[in-house]
C-alpha cells in the first residue's frame, strides 16, 4: 500500500515544493498520516524502519522528492531512504545511465519511489522509465483512489483501484487493449 500511496503523495508534493502555505499543505499531511496508518499497519516490528529506494530524478524531481521526504517525516512514517541517483547524466563509475546498484537497491528493499526523469535526446538512448520497467519486470500500473477522512470531495466513500497492464508488445502501454 505504501508503494501505491506514494504516488498520491508525489502528486501533492509539488504543491509543497512550490512553497504552499501550511494551511494548503494540511490535506497532504492528513493524506500522509492516513496512508501511514493503512500502509504500515503490516510493518514487521514496531520501532523498526522500512528502507525504501528513492530516485529523485531530474528537473523539479529533486524538489518534489525532498517535499515527499518532509511529508513522510511530518507524518511520522518510519522510513529510511536509500537515495539513488538516476537521470539524464551518466554515472561516471559505470558509464551508464542505469546502474546495477540502482536496480539492486530496489530489488533489495522491495519498494521504490521515483521522481520525474529526463531521457537524454539522441539516438541509442532508451527511456529511463522503460529501462526501469523492463529491468525490474514491472508489468502493471496500479492506481488506487480512495476517500480521505476529513477531506470533502464530490463523491463520498470512494475505494477504487485501477490496474492497467504496463507492457504491450515489447514496451508500450496501450490503454485501448483490454488484455
Amino acid at each position: 500500500m505504501l508503494r501505491q500511496g506514494a504516488s498520491l503523495l508525489l502528486q501533492g508534493a509539488a504543491a509543497a515544493a512550490s512553497g504552499c502555505t501550511a494551511h494548503a499543505a494540511a490535506p497532504l499531511l492528513g493524506a500522509a498520516a492516513h496512508l501511514q496508518r493503512r500502509a504500515l499497519s503490516s510493518a514487521p516490528e514496531p520501532g523498526k524502519k522500512i528502507t525504501a529506494t528513492l530516485f529523485p530524478g531530474d528537473g523539479i524531481g529533486p524538489d518534489i522528492a525532498e517535499a515527499v521526504r518532509e511529508i513522510f517525516e511530518a507524518a511520522g512514517a518510519p522510513i529510511e531512504w536509500d537515495v539513488q541517483h538516476l537521470g539524464k547524466t551518466v554515472d561516471e563509475r559505470t558509464n551508464s545511465f542505469v546502474t546495477r546498484e540502482n536496480l539492486d537497491s530496489v530489488l533489495k528493499n522491495g519498494i521504490g519511489l521515483k521522481g520525474p526523469m529526463t531521457t537524454p535526446i539522441g539516438k541509442g538512448f532508451r527511456s529511463l522509465n522503460l529501462t526501469l520497467r523492463k529491468e525490474l519486470q514491472l508489468y502493471a500500473n496500479v492506481r488506487p483512489c480512495f476517500s480521505l477522512p476529513g477531506y470533502k470531495t464530490r463523491y463520498d466513500n470512494v475505494n477504487l483501484v485501477t490496474i492497467r497492464r504496463g507492457h504491450v508488445g515489447s514496451n508500450a502501454c496501450d490503454p485501448r487493449d483490454p488484455t
